[in-house]
């Protein structure tokens, strides 16, 4: 985690998929700093597994952050950096994008 941390920090990708299941409990913390390095700059999205899910209002969701709980589809998990790719995209040519976005997935 820390060195892709670092990787990410000095060569910003487009997307950052985290896994819960991979990360552990750390991936609140992996999450904010992965959003501090963001600056808007690239899509994060943190997958928690189900057994993660009460992690999930500790993680702020923003219009390029999301935060997804397990079971998902590999589809919808293509929507949604799709989707915030697109609000990526209008805010850098001067539409404002959402802040934030509340979401109610139960």
């Amino acid at each position: 985690v820390r060195r892709a941390l670092s990787r990410v920090s000095t060569d910003p990708p487009d997307c950052v998929v985290l896994m819960g299941d991979s990360i552990g409990e750390e991936i609140v913390d992996v999450y904010d700093q992965i959003r501090e390095l963001n600056g808007d700059r690239f899509v994060n999205i943190a997958v928690l597994a189900e057994r993660q899910a009460a992690l999930r209002s500790q993680l702020e969701q923003t219009s390029t952050s999301r935060v997804m709980v397990q079971p998902i589809t590999l589809r919808e998990l293509r929507r949604e950096i799709h989707v915030l790719f697109q609000w990526q995209r209008k805010a850098k040519e001067g539409n404002n994008a959402p802040r934030k976005v509340v979401r109610n997935e139960g």
